[in-house]
């Protein structure tokens, strides 16, 4: 083909396509596109065409109910005493709710749960060597779930309480009265008057004479 070009066999754009067999120029190129894409290393080779739609996928709402999450088996769980150790296998699957609710003030809860054991391998780093242990390690799979309310207790209320409220508005100078002794509780007694003489009332020799007249 290459012989037949070079030596000006081909004339024009029919003899072109009748050489290579070919319907059009433009279906070449996208033949040379698919083999390249073939041969690319970081292709699938059983998926030789991506097919793209334009259509736009309907959301769907994640609905409150339980769902594999993975659990990480820590050493705590396992011992809590030691630290000296290592857990295998260090994660597994469990069940959990999960999921949207209406509203923030609504949350995902199981209302059904299920316990139950697994055993890990717990494996002790010495100079000796390793030691493997098996233990028994509880782990929780929630079997059905529900949105409720959220507690009270874990919604963050922004306002100063009323204690703190009535410490606030106390002026700084009130202070608590000072505790006052026996002597000072006791009343004061009233201090007596003397009856006094006036010098200008007759005497009472006087005052017969002036009835006598």
């Amino acid at each position: 083909m290459f012989k037949k070009i070079s030596e000006g066999a081909v004339t024009s754009i029919s003899e072109l396509r009748r050489v290579l067999q070919i319907d059009s120029v433009d279906e070449e190129d996208n033949y040379a596109s698919i083999n390249e894409l073939r041969s690319s290393p970081t292709s699938n080779s059983s998926h030789s065409r991506v097919i793209r739609s334009l259509d736009a996928e309907q959301a769907v709402l994640a609905e409150c109910k339980p769902r594999v999450e993975v659990f990480e088996i820590s050493r705590k769980l396992v011992d809590p005493t030691n630290a000296n150790f290592l857990v295998w296998p260090p994660c597994v699957e469990v069940q959990r709710c999960s999921g949207c609710c209406n509203g923030k003030t609504m949350r995902c809860a199981p209302t059904r749960i299920h316990i139950r054991h697994v055993q890990v391998n717990k494996i002790y780093i010495s100079r000796q060597g390793k030691k493997h242990v098996k233990v028994i390690v509880p782990l929780e799979d929630h079997l059905v779930c529900k949105c409720e309310p959220v507690p009270s207790s874990t919604v963050r209320i922004h306002h100063t309480p009323p204690e703190s409220k009535k410490a606030i508005e106390l002026p700084p100078s009130t202070m608590a009265p000072a505790p006052t002794s026996k002597k000072e509780e006791q009343p004061l007694r009233p201090h007596k008057k003397k009856n006094r003489k006036f010098k200008h009332l007759p005497s009472k020799k006087e005052q017969r004479e002036l009835l006598v007249t």
